[in-house]
């Protein structure tokens, strides 16, 4: 099966506005998972296309979201066990902290969480498994 296109118009749950999410979409697996090798969550467009045009360079097959509410339409056909999922700290007025929405996903079972952010990684020393990457790109 495959999904075609390269942009795609959702309705905000939230607001009667229209959101736009950057993508690039890919095939699903026989299993029902996307091919995406990672997520990176942020409210800054200009990381957003930072982190794209990187992964593209690399051959990194990457979704880029701007809040966390995009990632729930995502949830149920990322590969939990092989999809890293970076999170910004600060993703905006309208939404929990990255630490939150990590903590979240881990719960439902996602194992490779990340925090692309630029606070200092003692923060989330309590989350043992949650990793502190920095903004930059790790295909860097």
């Amino acid at each position: 099966m495959s999904l075609l296109g390269h942009a795609k118009q959702i309705q905000d749950k939230n607001l009667s506005n229209f959101t736009s999410i950057e993508k690039n979409f890919l095939s699903t697996t026989a299993e029902g998972t996307l091919e995406y090798d990672a997520v990176y969550i942020d409210d800054e467009k200009i990381f957003r296309i930072g982190w794209a045009s990187s992964a593209k360079k690399a051959g990194v097959r990457l979704l880029t979201l701007s809040n966390p509410q995009e990632l729930e339409m995502y949830e149920a056909v990322l590969s939990k066990e092989d999809c890293v999922i970076y999170i910004d700290q600060e993703l905006g007025p309208r939404y929990p902290k990255g630490d939150l929405v990590a903590i979240s996903l881990f719960k439902k079972g996602f194992k490779k969480i990340k925090m692309a952010t630029c606070y200092n990684s003692g923060i989330f020393e309590q989350l043992k498994w949650l990793e502190c990457t920095g903004k930059t790109p790790p295909w860097n």
